[in-house]
């Protein structure tokens, strides 16, 4: 009998032991102020996603991440140790690496990023208002059917209300699935639709656009997007410095300026 509780006993505190060591090794996400990002994180948002601001960034362990940015746009980014763009950050949030090889919280020091306020609304630099983020849910119920109509193996992962040169105020939906680039679609408040636009590097946008935009900017790391309008038409997107102020401007593909 004295034999069979000593073995109870035993196990008892293996079992305390082992639970123990898992909470030890637990990981979590710890949120981190944008103003500590790295300065190389906030160039790579500012370079690669110019239509988007920083809203939130945690430092992560037990990650191949250090760190990971949420963007307005409700993307996530990575980064390692050194600031550099690991991808997707859904899935490298703390604890996905479970050898344990990766250990660190990154990405602290530097430059700081651009906020969002208290109520969703991403600044424009200027301290107005330009983008108001909607809840997928509350969108209109057309905006909704078109999306599950024509782009049924997309998934809307962000809302907003933007105002546009071309438009005025309007609905933007971002559509993505895993590994493709998102897709944003655009509607007024009607729920008509009027484009879709992908971002683009400028290496790939019509040498008019190029040689429009570098009389505004001659900066080589310029990105923007392409837009494609409801009668097919084709325009683009660069965001550009003038005189240090951030700007959007718009053109069509023969280079001819529409709006800013």
């Amino acid at each position: 009998m004295k034999k069979i509780f000593f073995a109870f006993f035993v196990l008892a505190v293996i079992f305390v032991s082992c639970s123990k060591d898992s909470g030890s090794n637990a990981a979590s996400d710890e949120s981190i102020s944008i103003s500590s990002l790295s300065s190389s994180i906030v160039s790579y948002v500012d370079s690669y996603y110019p239509d988007a601001s920083i809203s939130s960034a945690v430092a992560v362990s037990n990650s191949k991440a250090a760190t990971i940015v949420t963007l307005s746009t409700s993307e996530q980014l990575a980064f390692d140790d050194f600031g550099a763009y690991l991808g997707d950050g859904t899935n490298l949030h703390s604890g996905s690496d479970l050898s344990g090889q990766h250990r660190g919280r990154g990405g602290k020091g530097g430059h700081g990023g651009r906020g969002m306020d208290s109520i969703g609304k991403a600044c424009d630099g200027q301290g107005s208002s330009r983008h108001v983020v909607v809840s997928i849910d509350s969108l209109p119920a057309a905006i909704q059917s078109y999306i599950a109509t024509n782009y049924p193996s997309l998934s809307a992962r962000h809302a907003e209300i933007d105002t546009t040169c071309q438009y005025g105020a309007v609905y933007k939906v971002m559509l993505a699935a895993v590994g493709s680039e998102p897709l944003k679609l655009a509607f007024n408040k009607e729920s008509l639709y009027l484009f879709k636009s992908q971002r683009i590097r400028l290496a790939d946008m019509p040498q008019a656009v190029k040689d429009a935009i570098a009389s505004y900017d001659s900066s080589s790391r310029i990105r923007g997007e392409q837009i494609s309008l409801a009668d097919g038409t084709v325009q683009y997107t660069a965001y550009v410095n003038v005189s240090g102020v951030k700007k959007r401007l718009v053109f069509g593909a023969d280079g001819s300026l529409v709006c800013q």
